[in-house]
């Protein structure tokens, strides 16, 4: 879609070139009674052929030397000569012939050179600020999504560093999200054991305390128990696609969860994400 793009513009810039200059130029000369013939809008095009090819190519060859953001004051001067002087030798040089017939005196060949080489200068910006967007939407996409991560890996540092509020009889606890081993509902009570095998609770749902834990770290086995990876010993197939583990209990024992058929697929992808002890 880019490609087409580029190819319609280019075709579009020597129709544009030759049909403005021509219009402008006739105006000039007879403000009243413009002579504006199929012909001279036919030669005028065919001039201006080279000239916006020649200034495709003069731009290709800029963009590889001098960079807009780098050398901005040298790609500007050196395009603006370029042009100038491609301008003045296809209008003197290559369209002498036509000019000669017309029978077009000195003062009327300075205004067509003023005139043809403003409007291909201006075309020429149209290119240029083409380049400008195409680039300023690149950086802003780009922008887009470094913020995205950056805000996410915000989010992890956030969480893993982040305090849990707890609380066990009226004393009251912040305790870093990365020191939490293992979280479960007993009789409708959030339950939260610590690294150093103590507990404490959460007053708040465990939907509500997975939101809080780094993702990365924590898996939510069903919806009564939440477990740090670090409390994982082992991991086994079980039978229906479900999936056994063994896990460090708050009280040194082993314990056995079941990973159900349903949830078994993205617990493979959370654990495997850091480890490679599932097999």
């Amino acid at each position: 879609m880019l490609n087409l793009k580029k190819y319609i513009w280019r075709i579009l810039q020597p129709i544009l070139l030759g049909t403005t200059s021509n219009i402008v130029i006739n105006y000039i000369f007879s403000p009243t009674h413009p002579d504006l013939l199929w012909h001279e809008f036919f030669i005028a095009i065919l001039l201006a052929v080279p000239a916006t090819e020649i200034n495709r190519i003069i731009d290709i060859n800029l963009e590889k030397k001098y960079s807009w953001i780098h050398a901005f004051k040298k790609r500007f001067l050196y395009h603006f000569v370029l042009l100038m002087a491609t301008t003045l030798f296809i209008l003197n040089v290559m369209g002498f012939a036509y000019m000669k017939y017309k029978n077009i005196d000195l003062g009327e060949l300075i205004t067509i050179n003023i005139v043809s080489f403003i409007i291909a200068l201006i075309l020429t910006a149209l290119t240029w600020s083409s380049h400008y967007y195409k680039r300023w939407s690149q950086v802003e996409e780009s922008l887009h999504q470094t913020k995205e991560q950056l805000d996410e890996v915000k989010m992890n540092i956030h969480q893993e560093s982040g305090l849990i509020s707890l609380e066990l009889g009226r004393k009251k606890y912040r305790i870093p999200a990365g020191e939490i081993r293992i979280a479960r509902i007993e009789l409708g009570i959030v339950r939260v054991w610590t690294q150093d095998n103590n507990w404490k609770i959460f007053n708040d749902s465990l939907t509500n305390l997975q939101k809080l834990l780094p993702e990365q770290l924590f898996f939510l086995v069903n919806r009564n128990i939440i477990i740090h990876r670090d409390i994982i010993r082992s991991v086994s197939s079980s039978s229906y696609g479900k999936i056994s583990i063994e896990i460090n209990n708050w009280s040194e024992k082993k314990q056995t969860l079941i990973i159900s058929r349903q949830k078994a697929s993205l617990f493979r992808r959370w654990y495997n994400s850091t480890s490679t002890q599932f097999s």
